[in-house]
């Protein structure tokens, strides 16, 4: 299997990168990731799931609204769910299954009616108010219901503003302006009657989603399944799958734990995950159990490929490796995907560049080139463990599944872009930037990066979510997904993290320019005190790397001009400012960078 993967290199991720990024020792914990390594069996389940999620929310846009949803609105959903870690492989987290979802709120309103801001040219409001009257009498029972006095406001206030609106193609100056006051008084008495009588119907999709969405994860915990059987759920809830693995791991094995004590390059040597010590980093034998301190067993499967020994010049080599990135595997990364039935298999299409992973029914596809880096991302991380690399495919099929679910047609690749390959490097150069705050195993060029599944991610080199990490030294790279939820969340994130330490911190964060209206998280980038420099880089004038590159084997598809604008920030306490400063010379390099294809 992993001759498939020796053959051919390409420049695509910075395999040799050293991480600079330190925090503190409760990062490491995988609170937010299960213990259970993933299964194929319930990726392909979960991929099932998300299918009838999304057909089901088609399905309530049109019975509600009478329209289909919005143009990526589901990814985007599933993006602002991912600030909080869900329980259940890729079904997003809901709270209570009344809970309205800000963001497909707004993606569902906007579909519906435009609602000018302050400021608003004319045009605008007379677009709006010539919207509303047509929704209104599509709902003539909920009209009927309003108050005498939500009833005056409806018949008085928006005839007599649309005539205004007519008679003012001559107004200038004064005129205008007051006509512009009227218009804005006229849509803020109008929109308490607008969400009564129109937005109701988005408010009653986000909470039958939430509750679906409820029912979804009690059928998965349900049908969790750890070495074949079957978990009884408690309180709707699966007690093993969400047990964190957080504290260090001790290895029932008093024969490796002698081999530890004649060996300090694999074992007392200590490998810190963000600060936390492991001791004992061989593997127990076959059919031995590995104890967590918090009394959470994990039984190793036997005859799976766990073998002793295993301390040639590679394995130190890969070691060395982890000590320089200064993160070691967790404890769930230590054991493989225990499940009963056929291992993964791996197949090598030559002539088209593919590399298929099957399992079963299940089955995943991955460019070549991507397939080994994903390899040496796997074997950088779990080899010490996994010294034959066994569980590679089965974390392979299960990491590509739960993606595949998640760009599930295709609709939402946008979502996973990332920038140019150009840009990694000289961020890598210039700005000593060494890890991501969002990217995935697919589309990371650090080996370092922070993901939205930390349970499929983590073999792989994600230290988890974003949301879950708290760095106090380093500099990292944020290219959010695009989801206004997300933005705001990250940007009160960098603030904590920037005032809670005096060690040297930087975050290049490069956004979306989103500014009629500005959203939340762009402003508060803007006034931002660890603000050093922003730059806008206007549409068509720069490159961004396609979201779905991990199946293009033609490099003159991987690249495309973004058709939109992008902000750069640069924040940075006093101390990472002055380890990296932002020079005017350094930004207009950045903005060349940016415009430049990546060659491989």
């Amino acid at each position: 299997m992993l001759n498939i993967f020796s053959s051919g290199k390409s420049r695509i991720w910075g395999e040799d990168v050293v991480c600079n990024v330190r925090a503190p020792s409760d990062d490491a914990r995988c609170s937010d990731a299960p213990c259970c390594p993933p299964v194929p069996d319930t990726e392909q389940r979960g991929q099932v799931a998300m299918r009838n999620l999304e057909r089901r929310y088609a399905a309530l846009c049109r019975k509600h609204i009478g329209q289909g949803p919005p143009y990526q609105s589901f990814g985007r959903w599933l993006m602002e769910r991912s600030i909080r870690p869900s329980e259940s492989s890729a079904l997003p987290a809901v709270s209570s299954a009344d809970e309205v979802s800000p963001c497909m709120r707004r993606e569902l309103c906007n579909a519906l009616l435009s609602v000018p801001e302050r400021g608003s040219d004319v045009s605008d409001y007379k677009a709006y108010l010539s919207s509303v009257e047509p929704l209104l009498t599509k709902r003539p029972e909920r009209v009927a219901s309003l108050s005498t006095v939500e009833a005056g406001v409806l018949v008085n206030k928006s005839p007599a503003c649309l005539k205004l609106i007519k008679l003012s193609g001559d107004s200038t100056g004064k005129e205008r302006a007051i006509l512009l006051e009227n218009c804005e008084a006229v849509v803020g008495a109008l929109q308490p009657i607008v969400d009564k009588v129109i937005f109701a119907d988005v408010d009653t999709i986000c909470r039958e989603m939430s509750a679906y969405v409820q029912q979804l994860h009690g059928q998965a915990a349900s049908q969790a399944t750890w070495d074949g059987a079957e978990q009884r759920p408690q309180n709707g809830r699966n007690v093993a799958a969400k047990r964190p693995c957080s504290p260090p791991v001790t290895w029932n094995s008093e024969l490796e734990r002698q081999r530890a004590s004649t060996d300090a390059a694999t074992s007392t040597a200590s490998l810190s995950c963000a600060g936390v010590r492991t001791q004992e980093l061989a593997p127990a034998g076959r059919g031995q159990r590995c104890t967590l301190r918090s009394s959470v067993e994990i039984r190793v499967p036997a005859g799976r490929g766990w073998k002793n020994g295993g301390r040639g010049p590679e394995r130190r080599r890969l070691l060395e490796i982890l000590r320089r990135a200064n993160c070691a595997p967790c404890s769930e990364c230590r054991a493989g995907s225990p499940r009963a039935g056929p291992a993964s298999t791996v197949t090598h299409d030559n002539d088209r560049h593919l590399v298929t992973v099957s399992c079963g029914g299940t089955q995943c596809t991955v460019a070549a080139t991507h397939a080994r880096k994903l390899m040496r991302l796997y074997e950088a991380t779990c080899s010490s463990f996994d010294p034959g690399l066994v569980h590679f495919p089965d974390r392979l099929l299960c990491m590509l599944k739960r993606y595949e679910t998640l760009l599930g047609d295709m609709s939402a690749v946008n979502l996973q872009g990332a920038m140019p390959l150009a840009v990694f490097e000289y961020l890598h150069a210039e700005f000593g930037v060494t890890m991501e705050c969002f990217a995935s195993p697919l589309n990371c060029y650090f080996p370092q990066y922070c993901s939205a599944y930390p349970d499929t991610d983590r073999a792989f080199g994600s230290r988890g979510s974003f949301f879950s990490f708290s760095p106090v030294e380093g500099s990292l790279a944020a290219n959010p997904p695009f989801c206004e939820e997300v933005i705001d969340a990250m940007a009160d994130h960098f603030e904590q993290l920037l005032e809670a330490t005096t060690r040297p911190l930087s975050f290049i964060v490069v956004i979306p320019e989103w500014r009629k209206p500005p959203t939340p998280g762009a402003l508060k980038l803007d006034n931002s005190k660890f603000l050093r420099k922003h730059i806008v880089l206007s549409a068509r004038s720069h490159m961004y790397r396609s979201g779905k590159q991990h199946l293009i084997t033609s490099h003159r598809q991987m690249e495309f001009t973004a058709s939109f604008g992008t902000e750069v920030f640069f924040l940075q306490n006093e101390s990472g400012n002055a380890k990296w400063p932002v020079t005017d010379g350094k930004l207009a390099e950045l903005r060349r960078v940016f415009g430049r294809t990546s060659s491989l």
